[in-house]
């Protein structure tokens, strides 16, 4: 008799890779808007519509959505996260980078599409720039000229998180710690 080959599950497969990303699952399978806060600690090249642009040493955010039953907040956060993944958005040049960490992740569950405000908003109380024209945002509507906003340097969540507030949103923040063997832990934050 011919045994059944076993093939890896779709909930096997997350299981694994949250046990790489401990505190994950307090992330929620539920849609919302979140802003990833990038580190670089080397300058990189990142290609938009096939022209290199150099992002600086510095401190960086990104905002997306994550509106779909499978690509929900926990999906999404734990894409950014793995750093070995084939490029697909234009975030994912930054994420695979060695140079890159990601410090923190802001998010917050709602079904509208959010993201442009809440990059809008940080950039107002950042005072940030754009490194890179219509990163990101290829299919916004709302004007932003990037979803990637360059921060310079110092404390940013607070300014993410105001972000946040200051669209009616309640904001959670996932702190990214690293430790032996490129293992996270995650520690979720509120925000009162």
């Amino acid at each position: 008799m011919r045994s059944n080959s076993h093939t890896v599950s779709k909930e096997d497969s997350e299981r694994a890779r949250l046990h790489q990303h401990q505190g994950l699952s307090l992330v929620p399978r539920e849609s919302g808007v979140y802003s990833i806060g990038i580190q670089l600690n080397t300058p990189i090249e990142v290609n938009i519509r096939t022209i290199p642009h150099t992002l600086e040493v510095g401190t960086y955010s990104y905002t997306g959505s994550a509106l779909g039953r499978s690509n929900n907040l926990r999906a999404r956060i734990l894409r950014h996260l793995s750093v070995e993944k084939k490029v697909h958005w234009h975030i994912d040049q930054i994420t695979n980078s060695k140079h890159a960490t990601v410090p923190f992740v802001v998010f917050s569950r709602t079904s509208q599409r959010e993201e442009c405000k809440v990059n809008q908003s940080i950039a107002e109380i950042a005072q940030s720039r754009v490194p890179v024209p219509g990163f990101g945002s290829s299919d916004c509507r709302s004007g932003c000229e990037s979803h990637l906003l360059f921060l310079g340097d110092g404390e940013i969540v607070p300014i993410v998180v105001k972000a946040f507030k200051n669209q009616g949103l309640i904001p959670k923040v996932l702190e990214v710690k690293r430790q032996k063997g490129q293992t996270e832990k995650l520690i979720l934050r509120s925000t009162s």
